[in-house]
């Protein structure tokens, strides 16, 4: 399936917009698919579909929003569909492109303890670089439980990425984000190589 022309041509003159504002002319960016269906407690759909990174220029962004498209039909995302009893009518995909952070740390951010559901705990989980395999599940990352109020860990690793300083503005980020949202959040973050939280 290709992209029709008139998507082509928007794509094109948004990514150059994009290089344009960030000063950056072959600017890197991801490409993330993001299911139109509403996570259930039973079943979550990160991961099921595509994302790619570092993708520069018009043509490979094109190509990688296409792919993202067309993972929405991969038999990993059907199969899951089926599994858990989702309609394949009741679904469609988004595709947001971002710029790339040049990333020196990475990972998720929960602003309720996952396991034991407690609000007034923040959890964080790191991997150098990107933190893509804290997402996919292939690695064990760094994982710190701090308290909600007071940003001091509770629970800490034995080695760290993260600064004392990192950790408070991504608890601040984290509990930010959840009160805008009005419920807890389950975050992707980042650390640049300035040491910028995003």
């Amino acid at each position: 399936q290709r992209i029709p022309d008139e998507g082509v041509t928007a794509v094109t003159d948004s990514y150059r917009a994009l290089c344009d504002f960030c000063g950056v002319p072959d600017l890197p960016v991801a490409v993330r698919s993001s299911a139109t269906a509403e996570d259930l407690p039973e079943a979550s759909f990160a991961g099921q579909q595509d994302t790619l990174l570092n993708i520069v220029g018009a043509e490979a962004l094109c190509e990688a929003i296409r792919r993202c498209w067309s993972s929405l039909w991969s038999a990993r995302a059907i199969a899951y569909r089926r599994d858990n009893e989702i309609g394949h009518e009741d679904i469609s995909i988004a595709v947001v492109v971002r710029a790339m952070v040049p990333v020196t740390v990475g990972g998720v951010l929960f602003t309720a303890d996952p396991i034991s559901g407690r609000r007034d705990r923040v959890v964080i989980e790191a991997a150098a670089d990107l933190g893509e395999a804290v997402v996919s599940g292939g690695m064990t990352p760094e994982r710190w439980v701090l308290d909600a109020t007071s940003r001091r860990p509770i629970r800490t690793p034995e080695r760290a990425l993260l600064t004392p300083e990192q950790l408070g503005a991504l608890v601040g980020l984290g509990t930010e984000a959840a009160t805008l949202f009005g419920t807890p959040q389950d975050l992707e973050w980042a650390v640049d190589d300035g040491g910028r939280c995003w």
